[in-house]
């Protein structure tokens, strides 16, 4: 155990160490501007925790407020009494927490653990956001899901309070619990016991974060008045689908859709398999991850508005996404195979063209009149995206991965460092 630490906190500080460095050199060269401090760390959503924590929860009908944001994280944020960067870096400890939880129950090796951490939406681990406790909470239900173990009434319990999660958590329990029923009796009730018992602590937690904001407002269940302010409001999706700024962002939300369609299709076809009789038994931290990925993918595109230049927009789906340990375990579970698999790939492709031409392959994205390209620009757009998430399916074989893993990774790397200092620089990323 004390070597894996050991080799943990070592790859860990050579990662934070080649951030550091190609942060400097971009910076040097101008290519970023800006470096962390209290004043550029403190964007978009850290005003509301902020309010949180100087005022309390409050609400007025029909105009954001900050009963949309759960309790966990400004609370905590308080009872420490740190800056912004200070509750940055206990957030960047959380993560790794996390991370390292991951790295200790699937065993990985130092390439693997190097591509994960190099995600470009991880950055959101970095500042004064939820996702790092939320990211903590997640691996605390992935270790206790995989290990049968206690952590995971923890994590659950952690999570509902940190994001409204309890809203898609308790279908997301069902079916990663109850998809292993057998004939056996005994093994049923316990799994029935197990699954009882994690929904009634995800409606706790809720009803918890609820009641926190009661003492404040003096009313419940305010988060589904103070979405409509939000446009999170339930509706028939517009096509083509978008985001904020539109092809500055459309690829990294985008990707975050595919994958969630991903999620979605594994889930129908575990569904299918289960109905016919025709399943075999699945670790259920599998069938939470990929669960998960489907449902909050689904929940994004039935509750996000239309942006101003037409569709629905599926403004932060990155981070929902990308910036958990269930995305994690799903990159994992790819990584694993050790080998491509030719009609897998088949269907990557073909699920990743349907995914790009439902976001206008086929025609016009605003802002790219940046791009020198005189012609089909946003057909060379969708190509290197697709280009970049096919590079993932290849890594699933030892071959490519050898030979492409340190150049990915160093690109990754540098997309994060972007990311980061865009939005240091108060430029929306999700």
């Amino acid at each position: 155990m004390q070597h894996r630490i050991t080799n943990y906190i070592k790859l860990v500080g050579i990662h934070f160490l080649i951030f550091c460095i190609f942060y400097l050199i971009f910076s040097f060269f101008g290519f970023i501007k800006g470096f962390p401090t209290n004043e550029t760390i403190s964007q978009w959503d850290v005003g509301w925790y902020k309010s949180i924590i100087k005022d309390g929860y409050s609400f007025i009908e029909n105009k954001q407020s900050n009963v949309a944001f759960f309790p966990l994280f400004p609370l905590f944020w308080k009872f420490t009494h740190l800056s912004p960067i200070g509750i940055s870096i206990v957030n960047l400890l959380c993560f790794y927490s996390g991370m390292f939880i991951l790295f200790k129950t699937f065993n990985l090796d130092a390439k693997k653990l190097l591509l994960l951490l190099s995600i470009p939406s991880l950055f959101f681990c970095y500042v004064p956001y939820t996702e790092s406790l939320f990211f903590l909470a997640g691996s605390f239900i992935i270790y206790g899901l995989k290990r049968n173990h206690w952590l995971v009434i923890l994590g659950v319990f952690l999570a509902c309070l940190t994001r409204s999660a309890s809203l898609i958590f308790i279908p997301i329990i069902l079916f990663s619990k109850l998809y292993n029923l057998t004939s056996e009796r005994e093994n049923n009730r316990k799994i029935i016991k197990e699954t009882v018992l994690l929904i009634l602590t995800a409606i706790i937690a809720t009803l918890l974060a609820q009641y926190i904001q009661y003492l404040y407002t003096g009313e419940f269940f305010t988060i589904f008045k103070a979405q409509k302010a939000w446009n999170r409001i339930i509706k028939i999706p517009t096509l083509y689908f978008t985001t904020w700024d539109e092809a500055r962002l459309i690829w990294l939300d985008g990707l975050a859709f595919l994958i969630g369609t991903l999620g979605i299709v594994l889930s129908v076809i575990l569904l299918i398999k289960k109905i016919k009789n025709k399943h075999k038994k699945i670790s259920s931290d599998y069938l939470f991850s990929i669960s998960y990925l489907g449902l909050v993918t689904l929940v994004t595109v039935l509750y996000s508005g239309e942006d101003a230049n037409g569709g629905t927009s599926l403004v932060s789906l990155n981070r929902y996404v990308f910036s958990t340990p269930f995305f994690m375990l799903f990159l994992i579970m790819l990584l694993k195979r050790n080998r491509l698999i030719k009609n897998q790939l088949i269907v990557f492709i073909t699920i990743s063209i349907i995914t790009w031409l439902m976001f206008h392959a086929t025609g016009y994205l605003h802002n790219l009149d940046r791009f020198v390209i005189s012609s089909a620009k946003t057909q060379i757009y969708f190509g290197i995206i697709i280009l970049y998430s096919l590079i993932y399916m290849l890594l699933s074989n030892k071959k490519y991965l050898s030979l492409l893993w340190s150049g990915f990774y160093l690109l990754n790397i540098i997309i994060q460092i972007f990311l980061f200092n865009s939005f240091l620089n108060g430029i929306w990323i999700g």
